[in-house]
Formats: structure tokens, C-alpha cells, sequence
């Protein structure tokens, strides 16, 4: 048998040729890793994320002068894209920050790289970041 475009191929003197879907268990969900709770960096900015399969919530708590609220979904097994969603609490003014989030080797460590955003309020679009975060 081969595996061609997700497809079987049996080939044998009576079923030369018959093209048979893949058997259910083959297609897996995808498995992601569990980061719901507190991650703490090293100056006290703290994320706590929910979690949902796939798909991550969550909120960055010891900012006190904005609300940021977490957006995103894990694209294979380590790793996934982020959206920060900011609000300055004095000005009203949001901006969303676009961040990657790896599961480390280490365990109870992750990493988080905001690479850009969307150039709103105080913020350049070229602004980046990048932490290891402890879980708590």
C-alpha cells in the first residue's frame, strides 16, 4: 500500500488500481500543549491564558495603565501566533501587538516574541519584544 494525496492505493491482482479513503484513525487532531495559567517574566509582567484545544485567551495582568486582552491558536505542537489586543487606559487608544509563543524544551518555560503591531498610539510598527516567561 501507499499513501498518495491522502489517499490509499491497494494494489493486488483482484484490486489493481482501487483507491480506498484513509482510515479514520489516521487523520488525527492536531495535539497541542497545555499553557493555561500564569507565566510570570523576570519584571513581573504576568500573562494568564485560557485554553480551549487549540486556541488560547487570556489577559497580561501588572500593567496597570492598559488593558490587553490575548487572541490565538497553536499551529503545530509548540508553537503559536498571538494577537495582543492593547488599550491605554487613559486615552482610549487600541493597538494589537503580533507575537509568536514557543513551548520551550525546558520544563515550565515558554517564550514570547512580539515581532510588530499595528503602529497605532504609542507604539512603531517595528516595535519588538521577546521573554521567557516561568510558569507560576
Amino acid at each position: 500500500m501507499k499513501k498518495i494525496f491522502g489517499l490509499l492505493i491497494v494494489s493486488s491482482s483482484l484490486l489493481l488500481g482501487y483507491f480506498a479513503p484513509m482510515q479514520e484513525s489516521a487523520i488525527a487532531e492536531q495535539t497541542c500543549p497545555n499553557v493555561r495559567g500564569l507565566w510570570k517574566r523576570a519584571d513581573g509582567i504576568i500573562w494568564n491564558f485560557t485554553q480551549n484545544s487549540c486556541t488560547l485567551g487570556g489577559t497580561i495582568t501588572d500593567a496597570p495603565a492598559f488593558i490587553h486582552t490575548i487572541s490565538g491558536v497553536f499551529f503545530d505542537n509548540r508553537t503559536a501566533d498571538a494577537v495582543v489586543s492593547r488599550t491605554n487606559l487613559s486615552t482610549g487608544c487600541q493597538t494589537k501587538l503580533y507575537s509568536t509563543l514557543t513551548v520551550l524544551s525546558v520544563p515550565n518555560l515558554i517564550r514570547i516574541n512580539t515581532y510588530s503591531t499595528d503602529g497605532k498610539c504609542d507604539l512603531s510598527q517595528n516595535f519588538t519584544e521577546d521573554y521567557v516567561y516561568t510558569k507560576l
